[in-house]
């Protein structure tokens, strides 16, 4: 069923067709190592076979939903999305052991979430955010509706759920406002280096709203200085051990895209690339990847320890608050929406999947918008002379 073969660069392909006639999915994943494909090939060939049998069975919701996500999402978007399905996993695992899913009634799935959004857990210390609480039931619903769909059980238990969890950041402190952003940025400026790399991507994330697996994805052959150009067609990829670490795919078809950038980020790139170009140039380092922020242990940082150098920026500039680099993503959205740009042209400049994501995500400040437009309104309709 499953295929391997070698690409022009050197990775090994898998290819599986699975599923149906009228629903089937395909596999696609790549592995540097030809031991690490066969692996996944024989566990996925063993998984789907399993599958085949399970109408009836007493297949437990841990293992029927590590098979789902193992055969329909694993690989299909980016790492952190396959880090979150994984998360689910272990949190379905935790609750309900090897408990056979045709024994799950709607209740005991309550009680589920009820223990994630409202119980202080011994894994993370704390319950769960609400809106963390509703992606996990997400992933499990619509793992439940395709069991149904399979004829594997017969009973929906995750409809009409009710969501609990703890109250997410206030709205105001989920990003920056254009005068902190300022305050941010300078200090960033100021610090930035080849041993303080990420506050370059800090700036370059700020200014592009690009998420942080796709800015540190970038290679000095995506940017273009003459037309004040970046192209995001890549993530970076991180993997258990270093040297394993490479390119990925994006979130999904409209993360692929080409913005435009100011004429600072021009600069400050320009700045990093001559200081990057003499130091490598010194020590005779040459990078495969030609990565614009390989630091000067010829690293890429993870977004913890960027979130951490934020985390002091914030702190330094007495913002009262602290965001992580995801943060400046929305920072960036909101302060083109205070500008008056377009949704759509924010939209598609932070390759949201979809306008209704847009407006989903910036709901706080499209309001404060209208509210503000609104009074614009009645003020310039009391300008009318009709009714003086």
């Amino acid at each position: 069923m499953a295929t391997i073969k070698k690409d022009k660069d050197g990775m090994f392909v898998v290819r599986a067709t699975i599923g149906t006639r009228e629903k089937n999915h395909e596999i696609r994943r790549k592995f540097k190592r030809q031991s690490e494909a066969k692996k996944f090939a024989n566990n996925l060939e063993l998984q789907v076979g399993r599958g085949g049998d399970m109408a009836g069975s007493n297949i437990s919701l841990t293992e029927f939903f590590r098979q789902w996500i193992t055969v329909y999402k694993l690989g299909k978007k980016s790492e952190s999305t396959d880090k979150w399905y994984q998360t689910a996993l272990g949190y379905v695992e935790e609750y309900f052991g090897a408990r056979p899913m045709s024994s799950i009634t709607k209740m005991q799935y309550q009680e589920f979430i009820n223990y994630l959004g409202e119980t202080d857990r011994k894994t993370i210390g704390h319950p769960l955010a609400k809106t963390t609480v509703s992606r996990v039931n997400h992933y499990i619903r619509t793992c439940i509706q395709d069991a149904i769909e399979s004829g594997i059980i017969n009973f929906d238990f995750t409809r009409k759920v009710e969501i609990v969890g703890m109250d997410g950041k206030p709205e105001n402190e989920k990003f920056l406002s254009l005068t902190n952003l300022n305050k941010v940025l300078k200090l960033a400026m100021n610090g930035a280096s080849m041993r303080h790399m990420a506050d370059y991507i800090i700036i370059t994330q700020a200014l592009t709203g690009a998420r942080y697996e796709e800015a540190v994805g970038l290679s000095w052959d995506r940017i273009d200085f003459d037309n004040k150009l970046i192209k995001f067609d890549r993530s970076w990829v991180y993997k258990k051990r270093i040297e394993f670490d490479n390119f990925g795919p994006l979130k999904n078809k409209p993360s692929y895209r080409t913005i435009p950038i100011p004429d600072k980020l021009v600069d400050v790139l320009k700045q990093l690339q001559q200081e990057q170009s003499e130091l490598f140039d010194k020590t005779g380092y040459k990078d495969k990847n030609n990565l614009v922020f390989r630091n000067a242990d010829h690293m890429i940082i993870n977004n913890g320890a960027a979130n951490s150098t934020l985390a002091g920026l914030c702190k330094r500039a007495k913002v009262g608050y602290k965001i992580t680099t995801h943060g400046l993503r929305h920072t960036h959205g909101s302060i083109l929406i205070y500008d008056g740009v377009e949704l759509m042209s924010i939209s598609k400049r932070l390759g949201h999947n979809d306008l209704q994501t847009t407006l989903e995500t910036y709901a706080h400040e499209i309001d404060e918008m209208k509210t503000r437009d609104d009074e614009k309104i009645v003020k310039s309709l009391d300008k009318l002379a009709i009714l003086k």
